[in-house]
């Protein structure tokens, strides 16, 4: 994240920035191996509902591309399964992505 974008986050309202998804990926500078920490924060996405989920649109996308750290929450998971449903339905592709080791293994355990 450039220092204008965090100037840019720190104008918004409390509110609309608890909403906002983000992530935050620490590198040691001394680690040639690319050592590295991640903080991710869902925001509003982590209520993903099934409700949410826009049939029309997704049937006309290429690809409905899916973030694994989303399997857990119920109810995103839920949203999950009618979107690939409806993209299989309509012959489009799904990507999900495999976030972690431990997203990896749960998401698998569900198959």
């Amino acid at each position: 994240m450039y220092s204008h974008d965090i100037a840019r986050l720190m104008s918004l309202s409390r509110r609309r920035w608890l909403r906002m998804a983000r992530q935050r990926v620490l590198l040691h500078p001394d680690h040639a191996d690319g050592e590295r920490t991640m903080n991710t924060y869902l925001g509003a996405a982590q209520n993903l509902r099934p409700d949410d989920i826009d049939a029309e649109q997704v049937a006309s996308s290429s690809i409905t591309y899916l973030e694994g750290y989303l399997w857990d929450p119920a109810e995103a998971k839920n949203a999950f399964v009618k979107a690939s449903e409806i993209a299989h339905g309509a012959k489009r592709t799904v990507a999900l992505t495999l976030s972690d080791s431990f997203a990896s293994a749960v998401i698998a355990m569900s198959f």
